[in-house]
């Protein structure tokens, strides 16, 4: 699988797709989607396996969630912090790891990139759905971003907000 991911022009979601397709039954597949080399090109491969992982229904337990922290820690690329961002829901999050993600997720918000920026207001919701403590400051942080962000960010938020998640 890494061979192909190697190969991949690190654009083409339909290359992802038959990749994904072809190797998410085979026996290692999690671990090896979270054991990240240090070539930036696979860590966007395999986050792009990632989200594809959890666009289809997969959840990913806490032990295995805990390999990425070390990651999370760095400035990533816009996309793997993306696909990230985006894979949250599907990843269970424990206790010890909470602040790890607070940190990660706070340094997307001030991100360049809007498409960052907008799915770190879902994933803060979604870690507040886990971690009560976090609802207010949430609510706080949406109520600014209503007023501050982007309109392609408010855009993501008020649709969060249709889809009851805020």
């Amino acid at each position: 699988m890494l061979d192909k991911l190697r190969n991949w022009d690190g654009k083409s979601s339909e290359d992802i797709a038959l990749i994904y397709a072809q190797h998410h039954r085979d026996v290692g597949f999690v671990e090896c989607v979270f054991n990240w080399p240090e070539d930036e090109h696979l860590q966007k491969g395999l986050s792009y396996l990632l989200k594809r992982h959890c666009d289809q229904g997969e959840t990913v337990e806490a032990k295995r969630v805990a390999e990425l922290l070390p990651h999370l820690q760095t400035k990533l690329h816009w996309e793997i912090a993306l696909h990230i961002l985006q894979s949250i829901g599907s990843l269970e999050i424990a206790l010890e790891q909470r602040e790890a993600w607070e940190r990660f997720i706070r340094l997307c918000l001030t991100d360049e990139n809007k498409f960052v920026r907008a799915w770190s207001y879902y994933a803060f919701v979604v870690l507040s759905q886990g971690f009560p403590e976090y609802k207010e400051g949430v609510r706080q942080l949406i109520d600014m971003a209503l007023r501050d962000e982007a309109p392609s960010v408010k855009a993501r938020i008020r649709q969060m907000k249709k889809q009851g998640l805020c």
